[in-house]
């Protein structure tokens, strides 16, 4: 499996560990590299890391991988369906991609658009439609789209260093996320709404046929 946006990643040791992939991640950030690096040693995985860009030509990686990965990784390019064009790429035919998002046109998107509206503005806001959308437009066939976990306060980031009234909403945010993980443990019942998750999660496989022609756009981090 391929991780694409792999800086700082604990998700490699894991797919290793827990379901026995060969694991390998792309990442143009050198620092970010480094530390997936030091993460899969300690963890005692093997992998590979590549510090590559994205949009570069990379004719090796092609067609070379069963699964692709990304977490947090599409919805900071303006060009979303190009980048998930360059990311198809390295599946081989029939191939899995598993995308997450963070669902910003949630509850979570007003409160980080309110505390860093610098990291807000760094995002495309991807609905549930549109994820399929942008997947679809770039040659996968969804396999199951839908929201992922109940409520995650711990996905909004703060500015550092970090105000005392924002120190204090992110105390009563986790507070309201650890009673809320009680109450849903204790009846059964978790929600994974528009509203309320944390995340969006796609699945889809690599069609045989290509993406339609579209404008050559140049790739742009939002």
């Amino acid at each position: 499996m391929l991780e694409v946006g792999c800086a700082q990643s604990s998700w490699l040791p894991y797919f290793h560990l827990a379901y026995g992939f060969r694991v390998a991640g792309i990442d143009y950030s050198p620092t970010g590299c480094r530390m997936c690096r030091q993460l899969l040693d300690e963890a005692g995985v093997p992998g590979e890391v590549l510090e590559r860009d994205l949009f570069a030509d990379n004719d090796d990686l092609e067609g070379t991988f069963d699964f692709l990965f990304s977490l947090g990784f599409i919805e900071h390019f303006e060009d979303t369906v190009g980048t998930l064009v360059r990311m198809r790429r390295f599946l081989k035919p029939g191939g899995t991609i598993l995308t997450i998002v963070p669902n910003f046109p949630g509850w979570l998107g007003a409160i980080q658009k309110m505390v860093y509206p610098e990291v807000y503005g760094m995002h495309i806001l991807l609905d549930l439609p549109d994820l399929e959308r942008v997947h679809r437009d770039a040659g996968f066939s969804t396999m199951e789209a839908n929201y992922l976990g109940s409520i995650a306060s711990e996905v909004v980031k703060y500015p550092l260093p970090t105000p005392l009234r924002l120190r204090v909403l992110r105390k009563i945010l986790k507070k309201v996320t650890k009673t809320c993980w009680f109450l849903f443990e204790a009846t059964g019942h978790h929600p994974e709404t528009r509203r309320f998750s944390p995340y969006i999660a796609y699945v889809g496989i690599r069609n045989d046929d290509e993406p339609g022609e579209r404008p050559d756009l140049p790739p742009s981090r939002s």
